[in-house]
């Protein structure tokens, strides 16, 4: 989707490679990497359980 110009900006979850840099060189692109994370997480839960304080 970034590289079909639907969006401004992306995240990752690794560092860009050559040819994802190459890429978007030939598409016109400059793309950067800003890190704002070193990690994170994430838990789905089932609406219908029934887990006490987590929501």
């Amino acid at each position: 989707m970034l590289s079909n110009n639907q969006l401004s900006f992306s995240q990752s979850s690794g560092s860009l490679n050559e040819e994802e840099l190459t890429k978007g060189a030939a598409q016109g692109m400059k793309l950067t990497a800003i890190p704002v994370a070193i990690d994170g997480l994430a838990i789905a839960l089932n609406p219908r359980l029934n887990i006490p304080h987590l929501n």
